[in-house]
C-alpha cells in the first residue's frame, strides 16, 4: 500500500509541474492580445463606434463574439449611422453621459488635447506598455505612427486605425496615355520641358489616328476635398513642395507659405505657357469628377492624353465593362524635375488618421485594461483582417501565391467569398480601427498580369515606384503636430480662407484673368493681409513644441 502511495505522489507532483511550465510558457508569449484566463471571470465593456450601413448589428456580430471569447469580455455596444456619428460623439461627450471605451469613434488631435486635458479622456501610455505588445510592435515599425499621436506633454491619448494604401501616400499623379506615347514615338518625359513637347506632339500629331483634332492633351477636376486632380497640384511640385492642404513647407526649421515666393511664380509662369498654348483643356480647373470621367470615357474613342488624380481607375473608370479597355492604356508620370532641379510629389505618408480608439474617465482598471487588449487584438495581422475583410473572409493562401507587391501572399478571400461590398454583414465591424501596414495591405493575392482587372493592384503598386523616393524630406515638410485648441478654430477659419486665395488666383494666373507681371505684388500682399502671420506663428509654435 505504501508503495503505490508513493507512486501517485509521484505522478502528482509531475502533474503541477507541467501545469505550472505551461502556465509560464503562456504568460511569457511577447505577442499575447491577452486571452482569457479561463477563470470563467467575465469583464463589462460598453462601447461607441460608428456603424456602417451594411454592417447589420455590432453586439450580435462574428467580430464581437471572437473577440469577447478570445478576451474573456462582453462588450456592450453603442453606435450611430457612420455619416453621423461625430455629431453623435460630440453629443455623449457634452451630456456626459458617455461610455468606457471609443471603439471606432473619431477623435482630431485638437479633440484628444481638449478631452485630454479635462480629463475625460485618459492616458494609453502605462496601459500600452503593461497591455499592448503588438501596438508597441506597430510603434517600431512605423516610428511616425508614435510620432504622430503623441501630444507635446508625451502623452498618448488615442490610437488610430491606419490603412497602408502605398499608392495613397503620394495622391497628386498624372496619368498619361501611354499607347500615345508609342504612337508618337517618344519616351516618358522626365522634366518639364520634355513634358511639354510631348503635350504638344498630342495636340498636333492626331495620336488616337481618327483624323480629327479632337485631343485633349491635359485635363483635370476640382474637389472641395482635395486638389488631387487639379494639373496645378503634379506640375507645381517640379517647382516648389506643394501640399494643397495648406500649402506650407520649412524653411530653416520655421513653418513657411510656398505660393507667395518666387519658386511659386516661375511654376504658374510654367503651367500659364501651356495653358496659352491649348495644351491644359478649358474645363480642367472647373469641372468635377464626374466631368472628366466623361472625357476619358468618351464612347466615340480615346480623346484624353493624360489626366491628375490618385489613381487611373477613378477616371477611366476601370470597374465599367469598356470594349476597349482603355484603362490600363495610362501609366503614371514620374515627378517631373524643373528648371531649377526641384522634382518632389506630394506626400501623405507621414501623416496620422484621426484616433479611433479611446478610453474614458467612466472605464475601471478592469475595464480599461480589456478595452486596450482589444486595440492591441485589432493592431495584429489576424485581427486587422477580422474587421477589413470579415472573421469568414479570408483564409492563409497556398505557398506560392504571391501578394501585390510579389513578396508571398499573407491572405486570400476563400472560395465562394461574396464579392458584392454592399451586401449587408455582421462578420466585421468595417469602422476603420485596425492597423495594417503596408506589407500586410499588399498581402492579399493578386493576379500578376497588369493587363486584366484582378492585376490593376499590382499596376498601381509598380506605377507608385516612380513617386516613392520624391517625397519631400523632413526637413522640407511640415511634420504631423498637434494645434493648440485655444487657436484651433481660428487656425481652420485662417486655413480655410488662405487655400481658397491661393488656389483661386493660382487658376486666374493660369487662364490670363490675371496678369503675373502687373498683378503678383498685389496677390501676395493680400495673403498677408488676411493675418498669414498669425497664422504662421501658431503653426511655430506648435512646431516649437513638437521639438
Amino acid at each position: 500500500m505504501k508503495k503505490n502511495s508513493s507512486k501517485w505522489l509521484i505522478v502528482l507532483i509531475a502533474v503541477v509541474m507541467v501545469m505550472t511550465a505551461c502556465s509560464k510558457n503562456k504568460d511569457s508569449n511577447p505577442t499575447s492580445t491577452g486571452e482569457s484566463t479561463g477563470t470563467g471571470k467575465t469583464t463589462k465593456l460598453t462601447a461607441f463606434s460608428e456603424q456602417p450601413a451594411r454592417i447589420s448589428s455590432y453586439n450580435d456580430n462574428l467580430l464581437t463574439q471572437k473577440i469577447e471569447k478570445k478576451l474573456g469580455i462582453d462588450i456592450d455596444f453603442q453606435t450611430a449611422p457612420s455619416e453621423g456619428a461625430k455629431d453623435k460623439q460630440n453629443l455623449i461627450l457634452a451630456s456626459g453621459d458617455y461610455p468606457a471605451a471609443f471603439i471606432g469613434g473619431d477623435f482630431s488631435k485638437v479633440d484628444q488635447l481638449k478631452y485630454g486635458a479635462l480629463g475625460v479622456l485618459v492616458p494609453l501610455n502605462d496601459l500600452i506598455e503593461e497591455y499592448g505588445p503588438n501596438i508597441k510592435k506597430a510603434f517600431v515599425e512605423n516610428p511616425s505612427l508614435k510620432a504622430g499621436i503623441t501630444t507635446p506633454d508625451g502623452k498618448i491619448y488615442a490610437l488610430p486605425g491606419l490603412d497602408g494604401c502605398w499608392h495613397c501616400y503620394w495622391p497628386a499623379k498624372s496619368w498619361i496615355n501611354e499607347d500615345w506615347l508609342k504612337v508618337l514615338n517618344m519616351d516618358m518625359p522626365t522634366t518639364t520641358e520634355e513634358y511639354e513637347k510631348v503635350l504638344l506632339a498630342m495636340k498636333n500629331n492626331d495620336p488616337n489616328k481618327n483624323g480629327k483634332a479632337d485631343e485633349v492633351p491635359l485635363s483635370g477636376y476640382t474637389s472641395t476635398g482635395s486638389d488631387w486632380g487639379n494639373p496645378i497640384t503634379f506640375l507645381m511640385n517640379a517647382f516648389v513642395y506643394t501640399d494643397p492642404s495648406n500649402y506650407l513647407k520649412l524653411d530653416n526649421g520655421k513653418a513657411d507659405l510656398v505660393a507667395d515666393n518666387e519658386e511659386w511664380k516661375q511654376g504658374l509662369t510654367y503651367i500659364k505657357g501651356l495653358y496659352d498654348k491649348g495644351l491644359i483643356d478649358q474645363q480642367a480647373f472647373t469641372q468635377n469628377m464626374e466631368g472628366l470621367q466623361k472625357t476619358a470615357m468618351n464612347p466615340d474613342g480615346v480623346i484624353l492624353g493624360d489626366f491628375g488624380d490618385l489613381w487611373n481607375g477613378d477616371i477611366v473608370t476601370i470597374y465599367e465593362e469598356a470594349v476597349d479597355q482603355r484603362w490600363n492604356q495610362y501609366v503614371a508620370v514620374p515627378p517631373l524635375k524643373g528648371p531649377n532641379g526641384a522634382q518632389f510629389s506630394t506626400y501623405n505618408g507621414y501623416r496620422v488618421p484621426n484616433g479611433k480608439f479611446a478610453i474614458t474617465d467612466k472605464a475601471s482598471k478592469e475595464q480599461a485594461i480589456a478595452a486596450i487588449k482589444v486595440a492591441d487584438y485589432l493592431y495584429t495581422m489576424e485581427g486587422a483582417l477580422d474587421n477589413f475583410q470579415g472573421v469568414d473572409g479570408w483564409v492563409v493562401p497556398k505557398e506560392e501565391q504571391v501578394g501585390t507587391n510579389g513578396k508571398p501572399a499573407l491572405y486570400t478571400n476563400p472560395e465562394g467569398a461574396a464579392t458584392d461590398w454592399d451586401a449587408p454583414t455582421k462578420t466585421q465591424w468595417e469602422n476603420g480601427f485596425y492597423y495594417m501596414p503596408i506589407d500586410l495591405f499588399h498581402g492579399r493575392v493578386s493576379s500578376q498580369d497588369m493587363e486584366v482587372q484582378e492585376g490593376n493592384e499590382v499596376r498601381l503598386y509598380n506605377e507608385n515606384l516612380k513617386y516613392s523616393g520624391h517625397e519631400p524630406a523632413e526637413d522640407v515638410r511640415l511634420p504631423d503636430i498637434f494645434i493648440n485648441p485655444d487657436a484651433a478654430q481660428s487656425v481652420a477659419e485662417m486655413s480655410t480662407v488662405i487655400n481658397a486665395y491661393i488656389k483661386q488666383n493660382a487658376v486666374s494666373f493660369v487662364i490670363g484673368q490675371k496678369d503675373l507681371n502687373k498683378d503678383w505684388d498685389a496677390y501676395v500682399k493680400g495673403i498677408q493681409d488676411m493675418d498669414a502671420a498669425k497664422y504662421l506663428k501658431v503653426y511655430q509654435d506648435a512646431l516649437d513644441s513638437y521639438k
